[in-house]
């Protein structure tokens, strides 16, 4: 306190704690463009950045950074498609054949996409037909190594098969029976069946070359032939029976309609009255919706009307009241007067 019964005032040039960040937050905002001076902006596009690492991922599986002693390599980020690892002369251990494989195949997808993008002479030694084939011969050689057949496909020489020609006259004609035979009867597989089966096979087709079997198989022949005939004509009767019972009902449908459409007009003229009796019952309801209300404004005008007159009467019943006594004293004091 002051001597003159005053509180002590220090004033200070820092403002209050709650203001002191939004000073600091206006001073930081203003002193940025100065620090922006020595930052160089570099144009990004962002499409291209998307068409380059479309569907990669950064995979942090097996990832070893640290400075080993050992002679293995560590392994880097690689995405998610394939880890590719191209061993060098620097490397102790010698390049297995899932790298190597690994790395050819690579190679030679980069070499098939460069020579789709790119226009081909055609008097290159490399083309995408000589690539197709080295990619199916990968393809291959993957496939044996999973079946565990690593073996190289050698050509193999087929044994060739000398025919003697020269038979004997005997044979000969033996052999031209036998094709008669079976040209006139079938020739049977004698592969799929033994020697006697075939045989007895070849005993009963030359029964079957029997005249007298041959009649027989005729006439039964004759027999089926007629039967079918009797079963055609039977299926016949039996469709045309059916077309018959279909047209009749047709029939019986047609006279049906022929008496609704005879009435047709006579319907359509009803429905027409109808349609305009409704228009009319439409435009009745609205009118008496219009009449329902002009007569709720008059009734609400007539109530308004009674409670004026109502009011009218009791105020003019209270004026009079007051006129009467005013009279009435008005002549008690001429009375006095008079006296």
């Amino acid at each position: 306190m002051s001597v003159s019964g005053k509180e002590d005032v220090y004033e200070s040039e820092d403002l209050p704690e709650s203001e002191q960040f939004f000073s600091k937050f206006s001073a930081r905002t203003v002193e940025e463009p100065n620090d922006r001076e020595n930052i160089e902006l570099i144009h990004i596009d962002v499409d291209a950045a998307r068409k380059r690492f479309k569907d990669h991922t950064l995979s942090t599986r097996d990832i070893d950074f640290s400075d080993s002693i050992a002679k293995k390599r560590g392994k880097s980020y690689g995405s998610s498609m394939y880890v590719l690892e191209v061993v060098g002369k620097e490397y102790g251990e010698p390049e297995t054949i899932e790298q190597k494989y690994n790395r050819i195949s690579c190679e030679i997808d980069e070499l098939a996409k460069q020579l789709q993008e790119d226009d081909v002479k055609p008097t290159l030694m490399v083309n995408e037909s000589s690539v197709a084939e080295l990619a199916d011969e990968l393809k291959a050689v993957k496939a044996s190594k999973i079946s565990g057949n690593l073996s190289l496909n050698k050509d193999k020489k087929t044994p060739v098969v000398h025919v003697d020609t020269s038979a004997n006259g005997k044979l000969l004609s033996l052999e031209q029976r036998l094709r008669r035979i079976e040209s006139l009867v079938g020739s049977v597989d004698p592969t799929h069946q033994p020697i006697a089966d075939s045989v007895e096979d070849i005993r009963f087709r030359l029964e079957a070359l029997n005249p007298s079997y041959i009649d027989g198989m005729e006439s039964k022949l004759n027999a089926l032939m007629s039967k079918l005939d009797q079963v055609d004509d039977k299926r016949h009767k039996v469709l045309d029976d059916e077309m018959e019972t279909k047209v009749n009902e047709l029939l019986e449908l047609m006279t049906k309609w022929d008496v609704a459409c005879a009435a047709m007009p006579i319907n359509i003229k009803r429905l027409q009255g109808l349609h305009r009796l409704h228009e009319q019952a439409q435009h009745f309801s609205e009118r008496l919706a219009q009449l329902v209300g002009v007569r709720d404004q008059i009734e609400k005008a007539i109530a308004a009307d009674r409670m004026a007159m109502c009011e009218l009467q009791v105020k003019a019943k209270e004026d009079i009241t007051t006129v009467l006594r005013q009279i009435t004293n008005l002549e008690e004091r001429l009375k006095k007067l008079g006296k």
